[in-house]
């Protein structure tokens, strides 16, 4: 029960400090959306597609490993190692970026093709496709602070200076009045700057450690063959990220032209809202699953797992709701009238992230049980069943097919997570306190979409509606989500002390 307590009392912490970057990286949504042309937004978001496809490629699953290897050589005080780890995951993640860099573009013509009309695409591709191993590069050191534990250096650099960077990529090029490929160089640009300010960060914190200190060159031992066998199997979780992220744009635009990518990549930065607490949660979930099972509690496990997941779930309904029901209010006041078609893609991709939200930490558990044949099964079902899908559906549907797809794969990978969770781990079924709230969700959802439907309130009413939907299951399920004893300070405010 503690462990729990403490789960949910500090992801909500969590996630009030990620919501500053949430807001920033909206915001750069909605401005390069409305400043761009629907078809030059289409050929910037499709480039940035296979700057996805290069980061995954060129990390090959190493920068993971870092937060593994690096606090356990810490640890034996094998400083030889601990450096080698270093130079082994820097050194490959520079030599296989650079090489997909020229692949892409050695390959640009055959990929895009060769048609005038397809200039600007290929522009776009060449120059942003070098934002792949930097960003590979940049998470990378992400990994390698969190192994030390320096938080306030991740948020910093990630949910402050993150998203300033790209705000100020889209401002200079809207007040100096310039085009998408000047946009590319500049978000090529804030990525580079981004990495370098790392440098600093990682200088000061090898030297606060003494590691810096103990350095010698001679010394160095590169693990490979260790880091290679503990990463080389997670590629296949990689590979089922890209199929769904980024194989997908490049799909519907053989079919159907940039404009037609921008409907599908437009509102998914919306879409994922639907994992923002999901997200939070997972930041101290797996330590605290970790102890628990090192120290032999299942019974506070599957506590800490379905009471981790009820929150998610009703936490993330007001979010769902608004992203489904109120879709097609929300592309408009967003991006504008011209992606008003956006919108069944919106509700798609939006119900695939809640149900994989809404069900808990499957997969990172799974990871903490070492099950890891069981998430590289997941991964594959989930990967192939969404390009199965869309191949079949995007000649015919274009970006909704797109969106159908990726929801299946996003619903069909967790399935599969939830049945490995529950045949090779000591998490149970939900009771029937937890298998009434998630059917009490469910009616909600279709309740508040087809009142929408019917009634067709406008937003801001629509908005009020959900919210009361919301507090209303708050109250009903209070003490099934143990409220008074999770956050007892509330039991001292009037009113809301009585009920809850």
């Amino acid at each position: 029960m503690t462990a729990t307590r403490s789960q949910v009392r500090g992801s909500g912490v969590l996630l009030g400090g990620r919501m500053f970057a949430i807001i920033v990286n909206l915001a750069v949504q909605v401005i390069t959306v409305r400043y761009l042309s629907q078809s030059d937004y289409g050929a910037f978001a499709y480039a940035l597609s296979i700057v996805a496809t290069v980061e995954t490629v060129g990390t090959l699953g190493l920068d993971r490993t870092v937060s593994r290897f690096v606090p356990t050589y810490h640890e034996h005080d094998d400083v030889p190692r601990l450096f080698g780890t270093l130079a082994t995951v820097v050194a490959t993640i520079s030599t296989v970026g650079v090489a997909a860099v020229v692949a892409v573009i050695a390959g640009a013509g055959i990929l895009i093709g060769s048609e005038p009309e397809d200039d600007l695409l290929r522009a776009l591709v060449v120059i942003l496709v070098a934002l792949g191993p930097v960003q590979a590069l940049d998470h990378l050191c992400e990994n390698v602070l969190a192994s030390f534990g320096r938080a306030r250096s991740i948020v910093m650099r990630r949910h402050v200076l993150g998203p300033l960077l790209k705000l100020a990529a889209i401002g200079s090029v809207i007040w100096l009045g310039q085009s998408v490929d000047v946009l590319a160089v500049t978000y090529l640009a804030a990525g580079v700057i981004g990495l370098a300010l790392y440098g600093p960060l990682l200088v000061g914190t090898l030297r606060e450690t003494g590691l810096l200190q103990r350095f010698r060159l001679a010394e160095v031992r590169m693990p490979v063959r260790a880091l290679f066998a503990f990463a080389l199997p997670l590629l296949a979780i990689d590979a089922a990220l890209v199929v769904r992220t980024a194989v997908d744009a490049i799909i519907v635009e053989a079919y159907h032209g940039t404009a037609e990518v921008a409907l599908l990549r437009s509102v998914q930065p919306v879409a994922r809202l639907n994992q923002l607490v999901f997200a939070s949660f997972a930041i101290l979930f797996t330590p605290l699953a970790a102890r628990l099972l090192a120290r032999s509690e299942p019974r506070a496990l599957d506590d800490l797992y379905w009471q981790s997941a009820a929150w998610q779930a009703l936490v993330s309904f007001p979010i769902v709701a608004a992203t489904t029901a109120l879709a097609a209010e929300l592309a408009v006041l967003l991006f504008g009238l011209e992606y008003a078609a956006s919108a069944p893609v919106l509700a798609l991709l939006a119900i695939g992230y809640y149900a994989n939200a809404a069900t808990g930490q499957n997969g990172l558990t799974l990871r903490v049980f070492g099950r890891i044949r069981w998430l590289i099964t997941a991964a594959l079902i989930g990967g192939g069943l969404t390009l199965a899908l869309d191949l079949i559906l995007i000649p015919d549907m274009g970006a909704v097919g797109a969106a159908a797809a990726a929801a299946v794969g996003l619903v069909g990978q967790n399935v599969v997570n939830q049945v490995s969770l529950h045949r090779s781990t000591s998490i149970g079924l939900p009771s029937r306190r937890i298998v009434g709230l998630y059917l009490s969700l469910v009616a909600a959802l279709a309740g508040v979409t087809l009142a929408m439907w019917l009634v067709r309130p406008g937003l801001l009413v629509g908005m009020a509606f959900i919210a009361a939907v919301s507090i209303g299951l708050g109250i009903a399920f209070r003490r099934d989500l143990r409220l008074a004893t999770t956050f007892p300070e509330l039991r001292r405010i009037p009113i809301i002390g009585r009920w809850i």
